[in-house]
């Protein structure tokens, strides 16, 4: 469930992290997560991965959010990284039971590459289940907070980018990967009011995102790393972002 937790001064909404290792860095209101899983016969200690791709978080409204981008032509979402779910979910059209968020419903029929598994061929084991009225896998989510949304499941290309749209194509697109997550269809509590438009859960599982990608060869390593400041932040795909950018070498422990 998600949780808000308190970093120099600043809400900053994250949920039960299962870490690799935790480190801190000088400055106060910065903290780094990186979270992986080491390779059999490897050291216990990892050694330094450089992250495939690292693209900029953004806060906002209490929360820290990534810009995703979904179909083709691509369509712009802003979500919330939670540590502490695996599933990608966001209002899509028509959605007569969602909120005003800040960008507009995602639209699976302005997609040439979204495909909507039926009943049988669900692709959220443990998550979806059929619906016999209209031969769809349907998702049902709530939090621990009281949050709750409800939706269908849709697959099409996603990636992660920055607000600036030519820049995510260029520099991110190449890690555009067919993904399944919840086209909602109504929403509750929090996540009907919230600035963003949805959810990206970056919990440890094979259906996660970071997983996926790491399946289909696009990163080396199954782990990401997340800055968090006060006004944004970074979030680094397939390991840690470069040394450049960091204020003092990693420290791992087992």
């Amino acid at each position: 469930g998600r949780r808000r937790r308190r970093v120099g001064g600043s809400h900053i909404l994250l949920g039960c992290c299962l870490a690799l290792s935790v480190q801190k860095f000088a400055a106060a209101d910065t903290t780094m997560y990186l979270r992986g899983n080491a390779m059999e016969g490897e050291e216990s200690i990892p050694k330094p991965m450089i992250a495939a791709a690292t693209v900029p978080l953004h806060a906002s409204s209490g929360t820290h959010h990534v810009y995703a981008y979904i179909g083709s032509p691509p369509q712009r979402q802003t979500l919330i990284v939670d540590t502490g779910s695996r599933l990608m979910a966001f209002p899509c059209q028509p959605c007569r039971s969602c909120g005003k968020h800040v960008s507009s419903y995602y639209d699976p029929s302005f997609s040439t590459t979204d495909k909507r598994p039926t009943c049988g061929a669900c692709l959220l084991d443990g998550v979806s289940k059929c619906s016999e009225f209209n031969d769809r896998c349907v998702i049902s989510q709530k939090y621990t907070e009281g949050s709750s949304w409800n939706a269908y499941e849709v697959e099409d290309m996603v990636w992660l980018g920055s607000d600036e749209q030519e820049e995510s194509f260029e520099d991110y697109m190449k890690l555009a990967v067919p993904y399944p997550f919840g086209c909602q269809t109504s929403e509750k509590g929090l996540f009907r009011k919230q600035y963003a438009d949805g959810i990206l859960g970056l919990a440890i599982h094979e259906t996660s995102l970071v997983s996926v990608l790491h399946d289909v060869g696009s990163i080396g390593r199954n782990a990401f790393a997340m800055c968090l400041t006060r006004h944004g932040g970074t979030l680094s795909i397939g390991g840690i972002a470069h040394p450049s950018r960091l204020l003092e070498p990693m420290k791992f422990s087992p």
